[in-house]
């Protein structure tokens, strides 16, 4: 009489379905307690709806959010793509932060020393910086940035600290002409040279002090978020939509 094949790995079944029906009398415990915490409840369960693993995308970011995240990532990308094809890597930053994106522009792209108007190199990357400002925005702050250098006595500007702000302002004011963003979602600052991010014993240093910042804020409630690009109504270019394809 032949001997029954033995199979190891038969007890995972059994453990399996213990462990998951602990899991379940653990929940249903914790559900019954008064005063319990919905929102944690939700990140218990969040895991468990669909999906064959924990780390995914839609768990990490909620799913109503994806596709306008997706988009504004897209669109970002675009830009950088656009600053690497013109050479300019070492003219403008770009940092992707959770509060906000945040555009740093240097004094050799957008004003001439000790001056506050903006060169024609400037103009062109704000045309492009644009095309990133659709209903999501909710906020555009402009902060001007200097080395710690005198203004010349001769200058129509008295300090640093003028310089800065109306720097910011140049900046702010553009935008505003080029762009349907309402006025009042606009916010400029001057840190003149208080805020140095290098060294002001070196020209290079003082070079990068140097700056503009621009940080755009969105909107935390993605469903208040509308279609459209600001920039469209006047008529701007607008960088491609991600396309889409939908399965039949």
């Amino acid at each position: 009489m032949g001997k029954r094949p033995v199979r190891p790995g038969n007890w995972l079944i059994t453990y399996s379905d213990f462990i998951t029906l602990l899991l379940i009398f653990f929940i249903v415990l914790y559900v019954l307690t008064p005063d319990i915490d919905k929102t944690v409840l939700r990140s218990i369960l969040s895991p468990f709806k669909g999906g064959t693993g924990i780390l995914t995308e839609s768990t990490m970011i909620p799913p109503d959010q994806l596709p306008e995240r997706r988009r504004m990532e897209e669109e970002w990308q675009e830009f950088s793509e656009y600053i690497e094809e013109q050479g300019l890597q070492d003219e403008v930053q770009i940092d992707l932060m959770e509060e906000g994106n945040r555009i740093i522009l240097r004094e050799s792209l957008t004003f001439e020393s000790g001056r506050a108007d903006l060169m024609d190199e400037g103009q062109a990357v704000l045309d492009q910086i644009t095309y990133l400002f659709d209903q999501s925005v909710s906020e555009i702050e402009v902060q001007g940035h200097t080395d710690n250098v005198p203004i010349a006595a001769h200058a129509d500007i008295e300090s640093n600290w003028e310089l800065g702000s109306d720097r910011a302002a140049s900046v702010a004011r553009y935008l505003m002409n080029v762009t349907d963003v309402p006025p009042e979602r606009f916010k400029i600052a001057s840190h003149g040279e208080y805020r140095p991010v290098a060294t002001n014993q070196t020209e290079e240093g003082r070079r990068a002090n140097r700056r503009v910042e621009i940080y755009v804020r969105y909107n935390d409630d993605p469903q208040s978020i509308e279609p459209g690009n600001f920039s469209r109504e006047l008529g701007l270019p607008e960088f491609p939509s991600p396309s889409v394809e939908v399965p039949e």
